[in-house]
């Protein structure tokens, strides 16, 4: 060593300290007070079931109207995945059997797209027995070149096992039924203001601009009128009489409204408009009835667990907000699960809704 010129004995203790394992100083912000670098021959290698949560037994389910497409992958005890496909019918009886044979292979978990409400009754077949998590559409990619059932169920089985999929929220029994009302009293209500537009539409082409002097045209006098218009009367000596408030100030402007008449062919049709509107009043009364039959021991259930004292007596209706939309859950007056932001996907946090007092149901006009 002593006869290497100093230029090449500093050179080669500078390249031996940078090769060698040596501590280095921690990064700004950086919780480690020492940060230890290895060479790469050093370093372990991780596999890939290492690395992430891998289900040993995983099913993939692609859901279709008449027909479902499984597949099973399963550990063998030596570490190859053995996979298993069959096709269920989507009766009640192939629901069981598809039931017992993912409960006989220990299934894990389960995966499916939620495909319209096919998927419903193969959730509520697996719910509560195994994990069952259903995508949303836009999170499955669709697989590239040859598209089939069976290639499709593989594909989800394969990310499913290796919790690639994020779950849709899916909330409990009573609650998905109450949902399904509540959408459905949704719709009446569109089909009623549907109603309502197509009626007035009606008297602007007669050339009646009643609502223009009524200020609600499907009210008490408002629907007194459109009454005696669909029976064709042409005198309105009675006007007085037949509305109410303070319409009646407005007699005048409501005569010169009512000048223009109805055809016969507009007569009728205006007729069956309001026995479609009579009609689509009396369903809605009974989906909100339906729904306050339902949400009330909700709501007593929630009020007993929050410790306060429920008055009994008082009807369903004092229990809800008096404007409210029956399809959105977030406005129910209880609480309602959702799926927490946590890495325990079985983990779940409750929001609550305080219920507030009046009438929530709007008066039949």
């Amino acid at each position: 060593m002593a006869d290497q010129p100093l230029g090449m004995t500093r050179i080669g203790r500078l390249v031996s300290a940078a090769l060698a394992p040596h501590p280095v100083a921690p990064m700004v912000g950086c919780t480690q007070a020492r940060i230890t670098s290895f060479s790469p021959a050093q370093e372990p290698l991780r596999s890939k079931e290492d690395a992430m949560e891998v289900a040993r037994t995983a099913c993939g389910l692609d859901v279709h109207r008449s027909n479902i497409a499984a597949c099973l992958i399963k550990t063998a005890p030596s570490g190859a995945l053995e996979r298993e496909h069959r096709v269920f019918s989507t009766t009640l009886q192939d629901l069981h059997h598809l039931g017992d044979w993912l409960r006989e292979n220990v299934c894990e978990v389960v995966g499916m797209e939620a495909t319209g409400s096919f998927w419903q009754p193969v959730y509520r077949e697996l719910e509560g027995t195994m994990r069952v998590v259903v995508g949303n559409p836009q999170h499955i990619k669709a697989i590239r070149g040859r598209k089939t059932d069976k290639a499709d169920a593989g594909w989800i089985a394969g990310k499913v096992r290796e919790d690639g999929i994020p779950g849709s929220f899916a909330p409990q029994p009573e609650i998905r039924e109450l949902r399904g009302i509540g959408r459905l009293h949704q719709n009446l209500v569109n089909d009623r203001s549907r109603i309502r537009n197509e009626m007035m539409r009606l008297l602007a082409s007669a050339g009646i601009p009643l609502s223009s002097v009524v200020t609600d045209l499907f009210g008490v006098s408002g629907m007194a009128i459109l009454r005696r218009l669909a029976e064709g009367a042409t005198a309105w000596s009675d006007l007085h009489a037949m509305v109410r408030g303070k319409i009646r100030l407005k007699l005048d402007a409501l005569r010169l409204a009512l000048e223009s008449p109805l055809s016969e062919a507009q007569r009728w049709e205006l007729k069956l408009q309001l026995e479609r509107l009579d009609r689509i009043d009396d369903e809605i009364e009974d989906a909100e009835q339906e729904l306050e039959r339902r949400i009330h021991p909700m709501a007593l259930r929630e009020h007993v667990g929050a410790g306060s004292e429920p008055n009994t007596s008082n009807s369903a209706a004092e229990w809800m907000p008096r404007k409210r939309s029956w399809s959105s859950p977030t406005s129910w007056p209880f609480s309602c699960s959702t799926p927490s932001r946590t890495a325990n996907p079985t983990q779940t946090q409750t929001t609550t809704t305080r219920p507030a007092k009046g009438n929530y149901r709007h008066s039949r006009k």
